[in-house]
């Protein structure tokens, strides 16, 4: 079965964890990208970003879904599953 996992913030994460630690392949986690936070506005990635790269999941970060092109990159990756938890972004229904 191939997995994939949409998420951002540290609730998706520990979801994502559990996912892992439960011995379940995850293909691609899709997150929001990097944003400027804390002092200086630096970006900084999200916890499900910081899990995914951590562990060797690829990981995609499109600002939007509704561009064909940023849809079709997401399409064309083989998946059984999309697990979504705290994404952030509204998933167009194709």
């Amino acid at each position: 079965m191939r997995i994939g996992f949409a998420g951002t913030p540290a609730f998706a994460a520990a979801a994502l964890e559990a996912i892992l630690d439960a011995g379940l392949p995850v293909a691609v986690a899709l997150t929001q990208p990097d944003r400027p936070r804390d002092r200086g506005w630096r970006p900084k990635s999200g916890p499900v970003k910081a899990l995914a790269v951590a562990r060797g999941i690829p990981v995609l970060q499109p600002s939007n879904l509704k561009s064909e092109a940023e849809r079709a990159r997401i399409i064309a990756i083989p998946l059984d599953v999309l697990v979504v938890a705290a994404y952030g972004l509204i998933l167009p229904p194709s």
